[in-house]
């Protein structure tokens, strides 16, 4: 796979096997903006990854999976 180098520039060499650029563009901009905030990825994230974890140790994995949606729809 190529090597990024910055936002628009890749390393690609004669064993560059495969690319796949994608813009997401079934985010809505704000979605787009906080998955590369470094707040959302050193803070937010690991927080709801880690009470993810908790909820589906105590209430099981369907449940917790029910609370999640609901929170991130909140979240939009």
């Amino acid at each position: 796979y190529p090597k990024k180098l910055d936002e628009d520039n890749f390393r690609i060499t004669d064993e560059t096997c495969a690319i796949h650029r994608c813009s997401n563009s079934w985010m809505s901009e704000r979605e787009r903006k906080r998955g590369n905030s470094k707040l959302w990825i050193n803070v937010g994230r690991p927080i709801f990854r880690t009470a993810r974890n908790a909820l589906v140790k105590v209430m099981g994995k369907e449940r917790a999976r029910k609370i999640e949606v609901k929170t991130r729809n909140k979240m939009r």
